[in-house]
């Protein structure tokens, strides 16, 4: 996992160190459950208990050349500036492209509204039109609301779009 990437705001991660701990813990956490997949218990060890929300991006990868790669990662740039620009994302992890070109990345977000408000800008909108004509064979959105308990791990619950 030598592309994996860890994206923390400032804030939160001054403010609760475990998040910088948060990593995959499974080789085939691309195509796994997100529950399964990642440390979540040891990662939100330090947030409050309660409830918290999660967006997975699960995809395949056409056939990029240097340069589409390269226009995919500035707009994922672009796209996670956005998302830092408003107030509730905890962390973004970039996932690692595996051999079969999928991949998964995943945002923790403070709330569920937070998340829409964070994700609703223009690069994001960009982002989404540009995703099957350019870059993504496939892709899904999950979205979980993960309730944090004290020492036990967090609780998955799927979130179906309205």
């Amino acid at each position: 996992m030598a592309n994996a990437e860890l994206l923390l705001p400032s804030q939160p991660a001054e403010a609760y160190k475990s998040l910088n701990l948060f990593y995959p813990i499974r080789r085939d956490y691309a195509t796994c459950s997100l529950e399964l997949g990642f440390n979540w218990t040891e990662a939100m060890h330090d947030l409050p208990l309660g409830k918290f929300y999660v967006v997975g991006f699960r995809s395949q990868r056409k056939e990029l050349n240097h340069k589409q790669t390269a226009a995919l990662y500035r707009m994922d740039d672009r796209s996670f500036e956005e998302a830092v620009g408003k107030p509730g994302l905890l962390l973004y992890f970039r996932g690692t492209l595996e051999a079969e070109r999928n991949c998964t990345s995943a945002c923790l977000w403070e709330s569920e509204e937070q998340a829409l408000v964070g994700s609703g800008g223009p690069e994001h909108m960009l982002a989404r039109a540009k995703a099957l004509k350019v870059w993504y064979e496939f892709y899904d959105v999950e979205r979980w609301n993960v309730f944090h308990r004290p020492d036990d791990p967090p609780i998955f619950e799927e979130v179906q779009l309205r």
